[in-house]
């Protein structure tokens, strides 16, 4: 079965060599590996054309800059496998990460396959594995819950999708969004499916050192991406697992009221004025009131 590894590539001339080399010695050789460059300016094209002469399983497709969700899209659109997996340009990942996923979905292709993975920032590596201790667990879709509490659900690249589904369901990514469009495209993928496959193993390591963190900078549209993540998975999560999912999203919300005085544009009143906005979305108070804090913290 071939596997189509979908690369989005913009500006990553530090860390695109890196990431090819990890796809070009995979230990699974049935590959395509599609660059897909969002109007690279720096030298990121140059070093993809260098795999795509020597190693005829890759290819290079130019854009001009649409954002990493229409650049995937592209990727779908000219994938040749029979399954699909992703990997960011600055990421790198195992040498067994296709061979351990594309074995899983072989035998289990009516089920969400999902691995462990490692963040990596400044040199230091978390551990974010499947929430079990097997090296392979089977699980019903009801437990979701237990699959985003691990932190493993939101990403696409610690997943592999089978690309006759993706093709019925007519899936894309959503490029009208800015965050949380690997988290639509993974609840639509397996919205209708009854089981998951857990992979307890670090497969994908996930590079920090280039993004900047948000408890840092003020994001306008902060609570609206929360939002979205939030209400996009609660149709997923089970009756039983509601209450935690809702206490767990809570203090996320909660921090968006620090990340408003963050702005440095506007005065004090205007931002009592935006918090209080924030504090009396139905969204905000819907998790407040159906949380499992105490009345005391409510």
């Amino acid at each position: 079965m071939k596997v189509s590894i979908i690369v989005p590539v913009y500006n990553s001339e530090k860390y695109i060599d890196r990431c090819l080399e990890a796809i070009q010695n995979q230990t699974y050789k049935d590959i395509e590996c599609l660059c897909i460059d969002d109007g690279s300016t720096d030298s990121s094209i140059q070093i993809c054309q260098h795999y795509v002469k020597r190693d005829n399983r890759f290819r290079l497709i130019t854009l001009s800059n649409h954002g990493v969700s229409y650049a995937r899209n592209i990727g779908l659109e000219h994938s040749t496998g029979d399954f699909i997996m992703f990997c960011d340009s600055d990421d790198y990942v195992s040498e067994k990460w296709v061979e351990i996923m594309a074995e899983a979905m072989i035998s289990n292709q009516e089920s969400w396959i999902v691995s462990g993975f490692e963040r990596v920032e400044n040199s230091k590596f978390n551990r974010f594995p499947f929430p079990v201790k097997e090296d392979i667990v089977y699980m019903d879709m009801e437990e979701y819950y237990q699959v985003f509490a691990s932190g493993c659900s939101p990403y696409v690249w610690n997943k592999i999708y089978l690309k006759s589904r993706i093709e019925e369901l007519e899936l894309k990514f959503n490029t009208t969004v800015g965050n949380g469009e690997d988290i639509e495209f993974n609840v639509k993928y397996c919205n209708g499916l009854r089981r998951i496959v857990g992979i307890n193993q670090m497969l994908y390591y996930y590079n920090c050192n280039n993004t900047s963190s948000i408890t840092n900078r003020y994001d306008p549209e902060l609570f609206c991406t929360y939002k979205f993540a939030y209400a996009v998975r609660k149709e997923l999560i089970a009756e039983k697992y509601k209450a935690a999912y809702d206490t767990y999203w809570f203090p996320v919300f909660y921090s968006t009221l620090k990340n408003t005085f963050l702005n440095s544009e506007i005065g004090l009143w205007e931002k009592l004025l935006m918090n209080n906005k924030i504090v009396h979305d139905p969204c905000f108070t819907n998790v407040l009131r159906n949380s499992g804090l105490s009345k005391k913290d409510k």
